[in-house]
């Protein structure tokens, strides 16, 4: 609870509080957030299930990402079923969503690996379908920015849905990405304090934010003052200590030694 209010008090519009569905404890946690009175709207994971959806429900989230992995590699191995079969499964997870109110946002995990006509097809049923949003996923990291300008624009010009990213740091561009597509209209991003997350991370909040504001001029209106705090705060209940070389919050970010370099 400690992280969400700090994140409140940064400013943050929607706090992904957990994944309701995996197990009582999760769902309560994220009830609790939920029913905490914040600013921030509480959102969920939810897979395309409708007993998902349910815990979500149970939470009393304001809204889902309700997620499927659609790249032909995920369609063979993770789900062997045809992409139709797919495409059907996730648009009664969004209409499920809508028809009991919640915000909600369909997130094509591996879309950065799936075909780019396939991609647009399930986010033009989406849109059909009355999705909020819809998240482009780079589930294994290995988009470059120039790639994801390509992706974003091409996905614009054929659907009109809000645009969210959701990226990976496998090759260190997980912010790099997130601003590319943001050049090019995605209008939300996903991201995690410190950058923490499977494998090598996720988008740093803390480092969007900053660049941003610092390089990009694009002053989002975030308590900034917070960042510090809150970086320590996640550091100390996930006990993953941040680098003293980490961008922006890192200890030894603002030292500097003059002399010679040499190796």
């Amino acid at each position: 609870m400690e992280i969400a209010h700090k994140l409140d008090e940064l400013g943050v519009p929607q706090i992904e509080a957990g994944f309701p569905i995996v197990s009582e404890n999760e769902r309560k946690s994220v009830k609790t957030i939920a029913d905490e009175g914040l600013n921030a709207n509480i959102i969920c994971l939810t897979r395309t299930k409708q007993e998902d959806i349910d815990a979500a429900l149970d939470a009393d989230v304001d809204g889902i990402i309700t997620f499927m992995g659609l790249s032909d590699l995920h369609l063979k191995v993770k789900m062997n079923k045809t992409r139709e079969e797919i495409n059907e499964i996730c648009m009664n997870a969004v209409d499920y969503g809508k028809d009991h109110g919640l915000f909600v946002a369909f997130s094509a995990e591996d879309a950065t690996r799936t075909e780019l006509p396939k991609l647009i097809e399930v986010y033009k049923l989406a849109q059909e379908h009355k999705a909020d949003r819809i998240h482009i996923a780079d589930t294994t990291g290995s988009i470059n920015p120039y790639a994801m300008q390509y992706l974003v624009r091409n996905i614009r010009r054929e659907v009109d849905v809000e645009i969210a990213l959701h990226c990976h740091n496998d090759f260190g561009f997980a912010v790099a990405n997130s601003i590319a597509g943001l050049l090019e209209g995605a209008s939300s991003i996903s991201t995690t304090v410190n950058g923490i997350g499977e494998r090598a991370g996720n988008a740093s909040l803390e480092e969007l934010i900053m660049a941003l504001k610092l390089l990009y001029n694009k002053d989002l209106g975030f308590n900034t003052q917070v960042i510090s705090e809150l970086s320590q705060t996640v550091s100390r209940y996930s006990k993953i200590p941040v680098p003293d070389s980490k961008a922006i919050v890192g200890n030894n970010v603002f030292r500097h030694e003059s002399g010679l370099m040499f190796s």
